[in-house]
């Protein structure tokens, strides 16, 4: 019988406090981790949010593209 393998599971938490069309987001896990982004909508309601563009740039850095400014939280989780 296999047995499971125990692997370890990083996060990571990114606050957007300012507006902007563009989050750099230097996560240091040293992969490309699943992302979760939520962000604040025309009315200042904290939603699950789609932006533009999610660019994993490297294995520690993460750009998000808005088409219009906006502020919130991408959350981020690896395997690594």
């Amino acid at each position: 019988m296999t047995q499971p393998s125990q692997a370890l599971i990083a996060f990571f938490e990114f606050i957007q406090t300012t507006p902007s069309v563009q989050w750099n987001i230097n996560h240091g896990l040293g992969s490309k981790p699943m992302i979760e982004i939520n962000a604040f909508d025309d009315n200042n309601v904290l939603q699950k949010a789609f932006p533009e563009s999610v660019i994993q740039v490297d294995d520690n850095n993460v750009q998000v593209n808005w088409t219009s400014a906006r502020r919130g939280f991408a959350s981020l989780i690896s395997n690594p």
